[in-house]
């Protein structure tokens, strides 16, 4: 296959995937991308192997580092906002979100050269 998990190193990417993710209402909620914490600082693994996250899209409220170290992957989150007046979904963004490695079975998106 010679895929990788995704590495949204562009904010062309991370807006595509946003795109991607409203046109495919579907999927998960959750997602895996390639994104991991070394050290404290946030890498991605994959064609881009061990090199520095320069574009952190955290979700809000993110990174919360959620049982005391233990969040150290990343993945996508989707968030609805809603309109206060009628109280359903006006939009839906996707975020980063720092997510424990090992405890969670989640969908993932994989990116391949071409």
């Amino acid at each position: 296959m010679d895929g990788y998990l995704a590495t949204l190193d562009s904010l062309e990417e991370i807006i595509w995937m946003r795109g991607y993710r409203y046109n495919h209402s579907g999927l998960q909620k959750q997602m895996w991308i390639g994104g991991y914490k070394k050290n404290g600082v946030w890498m991605w693994k994959g064609e881009l192997t061990n090199s520095p996250i320069l574009i952190l899209d955290w979700a809000e409220h993110q990174p919360d580092d959620n049982g005391a170290g233990l969040q150290n992957c990343l993945s996508l989150f989707e968030i609805n906002h809603y309109n206060p007046v009628h109280d359903i979904p006006t939009k839906s963004w996707v975020h980063f979100d720092d997510t424990r490695c090992k405890y969670y079975k989640m969908p993932f998106i994989c990116e391949k050269d071409v």
